[in-house]
C-alpha cells in the first residue's frame, strides 16, 4: 500500500469558462499578458492553453479509475444495499470496485491476483462519499421481514380507529411489556486498563446466569404502573422482593416466563392501579405474545373499561415504546447496579434474592417523566403521527416482499366500524357507541423527508455527486458526459440488490396488529377455541381406538436423548400423539416450539427467541 502524502494544497482553477474568456477577451485586442494579470492565472499557463486548446484533466500523470458519474453510482448502490441491511464489507466493496473496472474496461491499478481494490483506494472512496466503517447490529430475518408498510400502517389505522372513537388523551394510553434481567448481565460497563492490554477481565457471579423476567408499563403522560417481577421457581417467598419499587407484584413459573394465566394476574394489577372506568377507559398498547391473546384476558378486558391494542408482529423494535426509549437505558443501569454490587461484596454471587433490589435502583433512576413522552413520541403513539416512519425505514422489508393478489380488510373477513366498536366497552345495556365521533388528536408536524425515496432503491437515478475531490474530469463543450450512462455496466448489474425468490406458502395464519377487545376478535377467538376442542376431542377417541391394537403406545416425543416429556417453551403445552400442531426444533439448542410459537418463516435455518436473546 502506497504511503504517499499530498504536499501541496494546489488545486486546477483553469477551467473551460477561463479559457473562453481568455479567448474572447484577446479577439477584442487585449494582450495576452493583460488578460493573464486580470484572470489571476500565469501568462506562461495562458499561453499553454491557448496553444494546446485543452483544459488540465489532473495534477499529475495518475488519473481516477472511475468517472465522477460511475463513482457517484456506486457509492449510491453502496447506500442501497445499507438500507436493505445487506451493507458491504471492506472487501465487498474492493472487489466490487475491481469487477466494475474490469467488466467495464477502464484503466487500472487494482490487485490482479487479488481480484479487489487496494485498501488505500476503498479509505480514500469511503472519505469522498461520508461513509464510515460501522460495526451492525444483528437483524433477524423476521424482523427485517416483519417491518413493511402494510403492517405498520395497519396497526396505526387501527390506533387512530380508537383514539377517534373513545376519545382517549395522553393519559389513558399505555403501553406493557416484558424483559429479561440477567443476574450475569450481558453487557459491562467499560474499565480503564493498560493500552494494548489483550485480556481485560470483570470478575461476574457466573459464568451463565438466571432469567427473571421483569413486566414494565408506562404511559404517554409519564405515568408508570408498578412493575412485576417473574422469578423461575415453584414458590413465592416474599424475601425475592426486598429493594423492589413500591407495589411491584411478586409472579412465580416453571420456566420465568410469562403465561396466559400469569398475564391475568398481572392484568388485574394494571386495573387495581390504573382505575379504568366507563367515563374514563384506558388503553393498553401490547405486543401480540400468545400469553396475551387468550379468550379470558379479551373478556377481563372488556369487562373493565380497558381496550387491548397489539403491535404488528416482529415490529416491537420499531414501535413500542418501551423498547425504543426505556428497556435500552434500564439494562445499562442494571448492569452499573450488578457491577457496584459485586465491587462492594466481594467473593459473592448475585441470586435472585438480590435482583430485586438491583432492579430497583435501576429502575427508579431511568424512570421519568421525560423519557417516557419521548418514548411515545418516537414511534408515533402520542402524539398521534402515522408518517413517522419513512421510506427508508421500510428498505429490508423490500428483499421479501411479495405482490398480494387480494386486499385486506380485517382478520374475520369484515372490516372494523363504528358498530364493531360499540360493543368494546360495555357500560350498560342500554349505553353503547354507535357513532364515530372525530375528536381533536394531536398530531406531531415535524416530520423529516425522507432522504432516498422508495422509488429509488431498485431504480437508476443517482444522487448528485458533491464530491470536492482534486481530480476532475471535465466534459466536452456540449455538455453531455462521455462514455455515455448506457455505455457502461452499472454497480447494480455486478452486484443487484438482494431480491427473495422464495414463493413457498405456509398454512399457518399469519398475525397482525388486532384490536383484541373487538367483537370481530372476540368472535373470531371464541370459534377457534372451540374447533381445537372438538379437534382435541376427537384426537382423544382416536388414540383410545389405537390402546387396543397398539399397546404402550408413545406419547412422548422421540429426541436424540430418548423418551421424554417434551413441553413448547412459550406455551408450557405437552407435546402428545397424534400431534394436532406442527411442532419445529431449534437448530443450536434442540428444543422443541410449536410453529405457531415460533416465528420462523418457513426458510432458513431456525433459532429460538432464547437463543436469539
Amino acid at each position: 500500500m502506497s504511503s504517499y502524502k499530498r504536499k501541496s494544497d494546489r488545486k486546477l482553477v483553469f477551467t473551460e469558462e477561463i479559457l473562453k474568456d481568455a479567448k474572447e477577451r484577446i479577439r477584442r485586442g487585449q494582450s495576452q499578458r493583460s488578460v493573464a494579470e486580470s484572470l489571476n492565472v500565469p501568462e506562461s499557463t495562458l499561453r499553454k492553453r491557448l496553444k494546446a486548446g485543452t483544459v488540465p484533466c489532473s495534477l499529475g500523470r495518475f488519473s481516477n479509475v472511475f468517472t465522477p458519474e460511475l463513482d457517484s453510482n456506486l457509492a449510491e448502490h453502496c447506500r442501497r444495499l445499507d438500507l436493505c441491511f445487506y451493507g458491504l464489507t471492506k472487501k465487498e466493496l474492493g472487489r466490487v470496485a475491481y469487477d466494475l473496472a474490469n467488466k467495464n474496461g477502464l484503466n487500472h491499478r487494482f490487485n490482479n491476483d487479488k481480484k479487489e481494490a487496494s485498501k488505500k483506494w476503498v479509505e480514500n472512496f469511503a472519505r469522498r462519499h461520508n461513509f464510515s466503517l460501522r460495526q451492525p447490529e444483528k437483524t433477524s430475518l423476521a424482523r427485517a421481514a416483519g417491518f413493511n408498510r402494510v403492517q405498520v400502517q395497519r396497526f396505526y389505522d387501527n390506533l387512530k380507529q380508537v383514539l377517534t372513537t373513545f376519545k382517549f388523551v395522553g393519559r389513558q394510553i399505555f403501553n406493557m411489556d416484558e424483559t429479561g434481567l440477567q443476574t450475569v448481565p450481558n453487557k459491562l460497563p467499560k474499565v480503564y486498563a493498560k493500552k494494548g492490554k489483550k485480556i481485560v477481565g470483570k470478575v461476574v457471579s457466573a459464568e451463565r446466569g438466571q432469567t427473571v423476567t421483569a413486566v414494565c408499563c408506562m404511559g404517554a403522560t409519564g405515568i408508570f404502573v408498578p412493575p412485576a417481577l417473574i422469578f423461575p421457581r415453584k414458590r413465592q417467598k416474599p424475601e425475592l422482593m426486598d429493594g423492589a419499587p413500591e407495589d411491584s407484584l411478586q409472579l412465580v413459573s416453571d420456566s420465568g416466563y410469562m403465561n396466559s394465566d400469569l398475564f391475568i394476574i398481572w392484568l388485574n394489577h394494571f386495573i387495581k392501579m390504573v382505575k379504568p372506568s366507563k367515563d374514563e377507559p384506558a388503553l393498553l398498547i401490547l405486543d401480540n405474545h400468545s400469553s396475551h391473546l387468550s379468550l379470558q384476558t379479551i373478556e377481563l378486558a372488556r369487562d373493565h373499561r380497558v381496550v387491548l391494542l397489539s403491535l404488528a408482529p416482529h415490529t416491537s423494535h420499531r414501535m413500542q415504546s418501551l423498547d425504543t426509549g426505556f428497556f435500552g437505558p434500564l439494562k445499562k443501569a442494571y448492569a452499573v447496579a450488578c457491577d457496584n454490587w459485586q465491587v462492594s461484596n466481594p467473593g459473592r454471587a448475585i441470586t435472585q434474592y438480590q435482583v430485586a433490589r438491583l432492579f430497583g435502583t435501576a429502575y427508579l433512576k431511568v424512570g421519568s417523566i421525560d423519557r417516557a413522552k419521548k418514548s411515545f413520541e418516537s414511534c408515533g403513539i402520542w402524539p398521534f403521527n402515522d408518517q413517522i416512519f419513512s421510506d427508508e425505514d421500510f428498505a429490508p422489508a423490500n428483499v421479501t416482499d411479495r405482490p398480494n393478489p387480494t386486499a385486506e380488510t380485517s382478520s374475520t373477513g369484515e372490516a372494523l366500524n363504528s358498530s364493531n366498536l360499540a360493543v368494546e366497552l360495555p357500560l350498560t345495556t342500554t349505553e353503547t357507541v354507535t357513532q364515530v365521533v372525530s375528536s381533536p388528536i394531536p398530531v406531531n408536524t415535524n416530520i423529516s423527508a425522507p432522504v432516498i425515496a422508495l422509488s429509488q432503491l431498485g431504480g437508476t437515478e443517482t444522487l448528485e455527486s458533491t464530491d470536492n475531490h482534486q481530480e476532475v474530469i471535465t466534459t466536452p463543450e456540449n455538455d453531455e458526459p462521455t462514455p455515455s450512462k448506457s455505455s457502461f455496466l452499472r454497480p447494480e448489474d455486478i452486484l443487484p440488490l438482494p431480491k427473495s425468490n422464495i414463493q413457498k406458502k405456509r398454512n399457518i395464519k399469519r398475525k397482525k396488529s388486532e384490536i383484541l377487545t373487538s367483537s370481530p376478535y372476540k368472535n373470531q377467538i371464541e370459534a377457534e377455541q372451540k374447533e381445537k376442542e372438538e379437534k382435541a376431542k376427537k384426537t382423544k377417541k382416536t388414540s383410545n381406538k389405537n390402546k387396543s391394537t397398539t399397546p404402550n403406545r408413545p406419547t412422548l416425543l422421540e429426541t436424540s436423548t430418548g423418551t421424554e416429556v417434551v413441553r413448547c417453551p412459550l406455551c408450557a403445552e405437552v407435546y402428545v400423539e397424534p400431534p394436532d400442531e406442527d411442532w419445529i426444533q431449534c437448530s443450536q439448542c434442540g428444543a422443541w416450539w410449536h410453529d405457531e410459537c415460533s416465528d420462523y418463516l418457513g426458510f432458513g435455518v431456525f433459532k429460538c427467541d432464547v437463543c436469539l436473546g
